[in-house]
This record gives C-alpha cells, structure tokens and sequence, in this order.
C-alpha cells in the first residue's frame, strides 16, 4: 500500500469504530444505512487480515530467498577463487578467465542465472578435482556447494508463486477498497440527511470521514477511474451535475474538484468504449470526499448479455 492508501486504510478504521458507537435510533432514521454499514465492517475484516498477511510474507519470502541465494554464492566463489589459482598456477589461461568473466557480481545476477553459473563452477570444480588437492579442493566443499544451489533452486518457484499470490492480493485489495468507497459514498448521502436534525452526529462523522492531507480543505472532492481488473483509465470526461464543471482523468485515472458548495451531485463519467456512469456525491464544507468509479467496458456487457 502507498501512504495514501494507508491513510484511507486508517480512516475506514476510524470510521469503522465510530458508527458502532452511533445509537441505534439515529442509524434506524438513515434507510438502508445499516445494511451498508454491515457490508463495509465485513470488508475492513479483509482489509485488516490482508495488511497483517502481506507484511509477514513479504519479509518472509524476501528474506530466505537473500540468505540462501548469500550461501550458495559464498560457496561458489569459495570454489571458484581455488580453481582460478590452480588455472592460473598452470597456465590454463581459457579456464581462468572463463571463471573471472562469470563470477563477476555473481550475487546481483538474476536468481536463476547465477543459479546456473554456480552449477558450473561446481561442475567444473568436479572435473578439476582429482588435480587440486593442493589448493584445499576437497569433495565435500563440492557436495555442499550442489546443496546450496539445490535449496535455492527448490526455493525459487515458492518465491515465485508468492510474488503472484501478492499480486493477486494486491488487485484483490484495491477492489476491496473501491467497495468500500461506494458504501462510504451511499452512507455520506444518508448522513447529510441529519445535518440539521441531528448536526451533533453529523458533525462527528464527516471529521472522521476526511482523509488528512496537505491543502486537504482546498479539494472538495477527488477520485480515482479504473476498469474492472484495477487499471486507470484516463481521459475519462467527468461532468459535475449542472454547474458547468467539467473535468478530464490524467493517465493515472486520477481527477479533483474545488471549490464546489456543500450539496449533493451527481457525477457523471463518460469515454468512448465504455459504459456511460452517474454517481452521487456529497459535499460538505471543510470535508473531503474520496472515491473510486468502475467503469465497464462496453464489450464486456455485450459478452455478459450474449
């Protein structure tokens, strides 16, 4: 997660805590509110499993990938250093500066080629062996060396399904928080409701609703546009209701709106390819708004009909 997405994480947290202190007649006089409320408590269960998962794998997986990958190179330059003097000592010079060539940087070389080029100095310590007693070659160091280079090897496709395990996670997160921000969206709408009837409870949630930010209160609201699979769309024309405002996503799918009076608004995103989209959208004074629109490929629906 980026500093950004770790604060948003924190506010669902906040807000999260709060609601489930609100008095059950003030949530009874918002319709549908609880349901939405009971969606978004679920899915900060997952968000809460998945920041605690992701930080033990990630170190995990990391970390003993390093310590064997720091092993067999040890090893293999070990051998190496001992065959690059015997070369030296008797003249072979192809033999040594094959060795020097392929040991350079050997620990920053991609995994699975420095996996190979250990697997040849132990094979060509092998071939050597019977003629280097007396540069300490001993089959042993051999043994060990083919170890090393097998736990690394065995290790690799661990540490590659885990790389995809969390990319999965990662795609399956930034859905779990774009659900998050519609319910948060639908309850902001609910909660305006009581501005004048209830301001005390009012007041209380949209301070906890904002996201802490330099120049926040310069920003009425802002949001991010992907597809369905998590990707940015850009240039996506964003139309706010009837003022005239007219905005355009950048390549990162990113748009924001200021200066905007506290109401509610009807947001509206459209671009070539892809299903037209209307959201409603709160605005309060002194309080930032956050969201993310899904927009659906036109040829998707045309397949889901099909």
């Amino acid at each position: 997660m980026n500093l950004i997405q770790l604060r948003k994480r924190d506010m669902y947290f906040v807000m999260e805590d709060y609601i489930a202190t609100v008095p059950q007649e003030t949530i009874a006089s918002m319709p549908g509110f609880d349901s939405d409320y009971q969606q978004f408590v679920a899915l900060v269960a997952k968000i809460r499993s998945y920041t605690i998962t992701q930080s033990i794998d990630r170190r995990g997986y990391t970390e003993a990938k390093k310590d064997l990958k720091a092993i067999m190179v040890s090893r293999a330059v070990d051998v190496s250093s001992r065959i690059k003097a015997f070369a030296r000592n008797t003249g072979n010079t192809v033999l040594e500066k094959e060795i020097q060539q392929r040991l350079s940087y050997l620990s920053k070389k991609p995994n699975s080629i420095c996996a190979d080029i250990c697997t040849y100095v132990r094979l060509t310590g092998q071939q050597y062996l019977a003629d280097m007693s007396a540069y300490g070659l001993i089959e042993s160091m051999l043994v060990d060396l083919q170890k090393s280079i097998d736990q690394f090897t065995e290790a690799l496709p661990t540490t590659i399904e885990a790389r995809k395990s969390r990319a999965i996670a990662t795609k399956d997160i930034l859905r779990i928080f774009k659900d998050c921000d519609a319910l948060l969206n639908d309850m902001d709408v609910l909660s305006t409701m009581l501005r004048f009837s209830n301001p005390d409870y009012y007041a209380n949630y949209f301070e906890r609703r904002r996201i802490d930010r330099p120049n926040y209160r310069k920003i009425d609201f802002m949001g991010d546009v992907t597809d369905r699979d998590g990707n940015p769309i850009e240039k996506v024309t964003v139309k706010i209701g009837d003022t005239g405002i007219v905005k355009e996503t950048t390549d990162k799918g990113h748009f924001e709106v200021k200066n905007l009076p506290s109401g509610i608004y009807s947001v509206g995103f459209s671009k070539a390819g892809y299903v037209d989209t209307v959201v409603q959208v709160a605005v309060t004074k002194n309080q930032r708004t956050e969201f993310t629109v899904v927009l659906e490929a036109k040829s998707n629906v045309i397949e889901s009909v099909a």
